[in-house]
């Protein structure tokens, strides 16, 4: 049995930014399931306005992966992040550093991040983890949660971030160590070997803006 569905309206989301697909983006697909090479099926296709622009979401029918068939580019995704994303064209770094520095000083402690990396911290004092020890945070955004690390007493703090401007802005706002470049690059693998062995690597809210999980 064929079945199908209709989206009625989408919700507001006024701090999103809609990101328009036209032919200056090249599209791949990805038939397979990135988990388990598994061939994925069409769950829906997505239908421009103009009705001859489509993007087909799969799921794996072997481990419930679900994704885009069709998508941007690997390269393309890669600059989009580096120069695009969260508002890149648009932000005042020094404005930006300002900010982040206020809101640390104020350290909600309801802020999601600071709640999870709370919780590493009270582990790490746990198990007796030695300060000195090297840790990495994949995905480190402003640094906020590398910073309340660093508080709490760990001193050698690596973070990577594939945003240039949340890089930049970590960097400036908080004399954070963070590469902006992505985990998987070989310039990224090879900074790290100098500082290894890691002791812990941890990551919040990064797998969804992954190419290739």
């Amino acid at each position: 049995m064929s079945l199908g569905f209709k989206i009625v309206k989408f919700l507001k989301l006024d701090d999103w930014i809609p990101l328009i697909i036209d032919e200056q983006i090249r599209i791949a697909q990805q038939n397979n399931c990135p988990s388990d090479s598994t061939a994925l099926r069409t769950l829906c296709t997505l239908v421009g306005v103009e009705g001859d622009q489509k993007m087909r979401i799969g799921c794996c029918p072997s481990c419930g992966y679900t994704g885009y068939i069709d998508r941007p580019t690997k390269e393309w995704i890669k600059q989009f992040y580096i120069e695009n994303w969260d508002r890149a064209k648009t932000i005042n770094l020094n404005q930006e550093v300002k900010k982040q520095k206020k809101q640390f000083a104020l350290m909600n402690p309801r802020n999601e991040r600071i709640a999870r990396v709370e919780k590493i911290v009270q582990f790490l004092r746990f198990i007796g983890y030695d300060s000195t020890r090297p840790i990495l945070e994949i995905g480190s955004g402003y640094g906020m949660g590398l910073k309340y690390l660093e508080r709490a007493g760990f001193t050698r703090l690596t973070g990577i971030e594939n945003s240039y401007h949340r890089a930049e802005v970590a960097r400036r706002a908080h004399g954070l160590t963070v590469l902006s470049s992505a985990f998987e690059e070989p310039c990224t693998q090879e900074e790290l070997k100098k500082n290894k062995p890691f002791g812990l690597i941890f990551s919040h809210h990064v797998i969804e803006h992954v190419y290739d999980p």
